[in-house]
């Protein structure tokens, strides 16, 4: 196997743990705080053959969108560490007086070098697009609550966003850095 393919699988196995963690503590959160009643059905037939089962239509949609949310939020969260830590603590953008702060309280590992917090941040931003398409088509075969899928499409294009305009900025301020060593390389032959 590939030296990029064995990172790509090592980088994405922790946000593939938090997504069906968040879904297992969904179906949790929504069964206990709604009370319902819920079976499980086994059928070797099936691809997933073991299901959570509900009696009515009602408390499947609520079960459905409550785990999917949680899911979700699950997700949403863990690219919102890797977001702030690509925003605020890469090597390229970090100021020395913050390094000072990081080391005088042993937080030196949040700072990461641009383009390894930029590939698990991208890891990161496509299970939670895997994420909100796995909601939607809940939302669109009526499994769900509509508003989930709405929430959950505004977070990930706001995330999104947010993401794209701090590689933007990477990559002018890499490019002007260049340009002027490059100026300066031609000007002082």
């Amino acid at each position: 196997m590939s030296k990029s393919l064995t990172k790509l699988i090592d980088t994405a196995l922790i946000p593939a743990a938090v997504m069906i963690c968040g879904k297992v503590a969904g179906l949790w959160f929504a069964n206990t705080v709604f009370k319902l009643d819920w079976g499980i059905l086994n059928d070797p037939n099936n691809f997933f053959s073991v299901k959570v089962v509900y009696p009515t239509l009602d408390q499947q949609i609520t079960a459905t969108s409550y785990s999917n949310i949680v899911m979700f939020l699950f997700v949403f969260i863990g690219f919102l560490a890797i977001l702030i830590r690509a925003v605020f603590f890469s090597s390229a953008k970090i100021s020395p007086k913050t390094i000072a702060k990081l080391a005088t309280s042993n937080l030196l590992n949040l700072v990461g070098d641009s383009f390894e917090i930029y590939f698990q941040a991208s890891v990161w931003l496509i299970v939670l697009w895997l994420s909100l398409l796995a909601l939607l088509v809940n939302v669109i075969l009526a499994r769900a609550f509509p508003w989930t899928g709405v929430l959950s499409l505004c977070c990930t294009f706001l995330a999104t966003i947010i993401l794209l305009r701090d590689v933007y900025k990477e990559i002018t301020k890499a490019k002007n850095n260049l340009n002027k060593t490059v100026t300066e390389n031609l000007q002082g032959a």
